[in-house]
């Protein structure tokens, strides 16, 4: 029923080795799970397209994750790749995670924005995971358009209710640009947007949280915002997230916490307080040193669970 295999240092499987494996997997009456992580392999294009097609040809897979850190292959394999899978009847939950693949160096961004696109055939595919690291190209960084276009291509598959991006953005605005072209993701109810560390002004946050609150079916969001040094963005996040009208379940996690500040807190919390729908908040506040731990425990810790208190209308309320 279920398939876990992590071939750590086979450099002589080639595309005739993983397409033996590949049909078989998918042949194997009853399996539902597979995953499998290549840290080293000799496959290139071909064997990820026969990869997509022998799995995406099984009756009963449901959850796969792929994970690669091996370079044989680029833009055409996760195409290929993709278009198998889109043609699966059965697969509902798919993870895909590329770290530091040479094939794809400078071509990151397009590769997966067509992997995306040409998932679409598929009417089963419920969840979708995407995680990519590049550490040389700076031409893998998603930006603005780039995030807007692969929103769009995210909300034609019609059956997606979860998504979770792990990628490199630009910025802030990158991801409330993907906001903005998920607004027609009806079925969208989980989301865990990518990181963003770079600089951004309060006004980014401002629109990210609007975009966020205007996605009207979502429940449950995962965010770690670009906070730097100051309160004004945590400000702006609390107001933009209060217009949302479903946003049930929110795990935010704050970089640099130390600089936040009391007040600051209070207006987050005031701009949260108009989340009528909310029934559980997670908070991880992150310090860059033990004595700026031990300051929220002295001064903030209290005030900031009363704050929290007075914001959650429902359940529980988790402080990490």
């Amino acid at each position: 029923r279920q398939v876990s295999v992590k071939l750590l240092g086979c450099d002589e499987v080639g595309d005739v080795g993983l397409t033996a494996l590949s049909w078989g997997l998918g042949a194997a009456m009853g399996l539902t799970h597979v995953s499998l992580r290549f840290e080293v392999g000799g496959f290139g294009d071909a064997g990820l397209t026969e990869l997509g097609a022998g799995l995406g040809a099984s009756q009963s897979l449901a959850h796969l994750a792929l994970a690669f850190r091996c370079g044989g292959f680029g833009a055409a394999g996760l195409t290929g790749l993709g278009v198998g899978l889109g043609a699966s009847k059965s697969l509902a939950h798919l993870a895909l995670a590329f770290r530091t693949c040479r094939g794809l160096h400078g071509f990151a961004v397009v590769a997966l924005t067509a992997l995306v696109q040409v998932l679409t055939p598929s009417k089963c595919l419920a969840s979708l995971a995407l995680s990519h690291e590049s550490s040389s190209s700076n031409s893998d960084i998603f930006s603005d358009l780039d995030m807007s276009v692969l929103g769009t291509k995210l909300a034609t598959l019609k059956s997606l209710t979860t998504v979770s991006l792990d990628l490199q953005v630009s910025g802030t605005s990158a991801v409330a640009a993907l906001c903005d072209s998920l607004q027609d993701a009806h079925s969208l109810t989980n989301l865990t947007l990518p990181r963003s560390f770079r600089s951004c002004e309060p006004v980014d946050l401002m629109v990210l949280g609007q975009g966020i609150g205007l996605l009207k079916s979502l429940t449950n969001l995962a965010l770690t915002p670009a906070v730097g040094p100051g309160g004004p963005l945590v400000k702006a996040l609390g107001y933009g997230l209060g217009v949302s009208r479903s946003l049930t379940n929110l795990a935010l996690t704050f970089n640099y916490a130390h600089t936040i500040g009391s007040a600051a807190w209070k207006e987050f919390f005031q701009g949260l307080r108009a989340l009528q729908t909310l029934t559980e908040l997670t908070l991880t506040l992150s310090y860059s040193d033990k004595k700026h731990i031990k300051r929220l425990h002295a001064a903030d810790r209290d005030e900031v669970t009363q704050l929290l208190a007075k914001t959650i209308k429902g359940n529980q309320c988790l402080v990490q």
